[in-house]
């Protein structure tokens, strides 16, 4: 049996490591691209695109400020005992 020489092992080492991180790597991508791929042809986005089209109109960008302000009078109220 002939002698190996270290860098021949550590050579070795490093391209098995880098396979197998390839590999890897290449796994998580398909993957990845298979579960976006369900997502973007799922009934169930299909039907929350519908919903919220048909529901633009509640979704303004004037509520949160509404809220806060009914928030605030709710709030005052309640600091002022008109609830209790």
């Amino acid at each position: 049996m002939s002698e190996i020489s270290s860098g021949t092992i550590t050579n070795n080492l490093k391209l098995n490591v880098q396979n197998f991180f390839k590999t890897l790597w290449d796994s998580i991508n398909s993957v990845k691209d298979h579960v976006m791929d369900k997502i973007r042809n799922s009934q169930s986005l299909a039907e929350l695109e519908q919903i919220l089209d048909e529901s633009k109109e509640y979704f303004d960008n004037s509520k949160p400020d509404m809220f806060k302000i009914e928030k605030a009078k709710f709030d005052d109220k309640i600091s002022n005992g008109k609830y209790s």
